[in-house]
């Protein structure tokens, strides 16, 4: 894939594009063979053994490009090991490449021409959200670290939890219910790999439902940890700069549950969520304004970054946290027992439900600041949680 170029989907920035499109013809690169125990379509029957990669226009490329990295983006996911690959198929593949484990999804060329078609529609976006939820149906299934299995009921699952994704990412980009519903009523459906019609269309919405339910909960209060002014000390360090904040063995943060199930049917659960308890006690001859902030990252330290709308559970600088209020420290002996942070809804993790298909392993970590000057730091724990 392409290093990204951030275009602007708007009505006017593709019609703009819609000659240039047209006006280059693609070429062959390579005929290639692809493993179907790794691959899945968006659609029954299409799934063929070997394709035509092909050379996209430019402009059909930055298109697909721009979409990726836009739905990407939406759930604070990594552009890192993605490739998009232009073919001769119906409309779209989700692969995993054995060898290199990039993922990779397949596209036919003219689902992007599609999305710039908006003339056609007299100003209707439906075509963009089409193309869109198609690229999102790919990505659910590596989101979702799909095997892309041969049983029936294993495969439908799988097809199910991408639909779900899809829908859930095009409330994100704008569709209202109607257009989702319409846009999974055009894709085929049925046959032994995918759900019914029906089926599908109501996942989607299932879907579109939940992104609608989590925007209610999203807090408009100010992010809870503000780390402005120590936001360099919270960048991902490399192991040689762990001296930073000392790591204090006898600290330790602690869930209150080994595993968090999260249970729901359409609606989008807001507690009792992740609660923390502290042990340990440390010591400091000064006084000064006390508080303890809990960071949560991806199991290979990445940060896990908050919804682009969730203002409170979140760093000024996007990671989702939740911290203690503020103490008046005196000096002397600290026993961090007696500090109590709050809890963080379920909602405020930004992650995606699978079905409980997938089980999340979050990293906290909890920093002990003294007059905004983080002065100690536990090592981090693993938080479970199913959904």
């Amino acid at each position: 894939m392409s290093s990204a170029t951030w275009i602007s989907l708007t009505a006017g920035s593709l019609l703009l594009l819609s000659s240039e499109v047209s006006a280059q013809k693609p070429s062959i690169l390579a005929l290639e063979t692809l493993d179907q125990k790794h691959c899945c379509a968006i659609q029954p029957e299409e799934l063929r053994s070997k394709v035509y990669v092909m050379r996209p226009t430019e402009r059909a490329e930055q298109l697909a490009d721009d979409m990726l990295n836009r739905i990407l983006e939406l759930y604070a996911l990594t552009a890192k090991n993605w490739e998009l690959r232009a073919a001769d198929i119906d409309t779209a593949y989700a692969c995993r490449d054995p060898v290199t484990k990039a993922r990779v999804i397949y596209y036919n060329e003219s689902i992007m021409k599609d999305a710039e078609d908006l003339r056609e529609q007299n100003g209707s976006s439906y075509l963009l959200y089409r193309t869109e939820a198609i690229l999102a149906h790919e990505i659910g299934h590596h989101q979702n670290d799909h095997r892309f299995g041969k049983q029936k009921a294993q495969r439908q699952k799988e097809e199910a939890q991408a639909d779900l994704f899809a829908g859930m990412a095009l409330y994100r980009l704008g569709a209202s219910e109607e257009h989702t519903v319409k846009v999974f009523r055009s894709l085929r459906a049925g046959g032994e790999s995918h759900p019914p019609a029906q089926a599908r269309e109501e996942v989607a919405r299932r879907g579109w439902l939940l992104g609608h339910e989590q925007e209610k909960y999203l807090n408009v209060t100010g992010p809870i940890v503000d780390d402005s002014r120590d936001a360099d000390s919270h960048k991902e360090r490399k192991p040689q700069d762990e001296t930073t904040i000392p790591t204090l063995s006898h600290l330790t943060l602690l869930a209150n549950d080994s595993e968090y199930v999260i249970h729901t049917s359409g609606q989008f659960p807001s507690g009792p969520g992740v609660g923390f308890s502290l042990q340990g006690q440390l010591e400091f001859p000064a006084s000064g304004s006390l508080r303890v902030s809990v960071r949560f990252s991806h199991s290979d330290g990445g940060a896990l970054s908050a919804h682009r709308r969730e203002a409170h559970y979140r760093t000024s600088t996007g990671q989702v946290a939740t911290a203690s209020r503020p103490y008046q420290f005196e000096g002397g002996e600290l026993d961090l027992a007696t500090i109590a942070v709050d809890s963080i809804p379920y909602y405020a993790l930004n992650l995606i439900p699978t079905g409980f298909e997938k089980v999340y392993s979050v990293m906290a970590r909890a920093t002990v600041f003294l007059s905004d000057a983080p002065v100690a730091e536990t090592k981090p724990i693993e938080v479970v949680v199913r959904w």
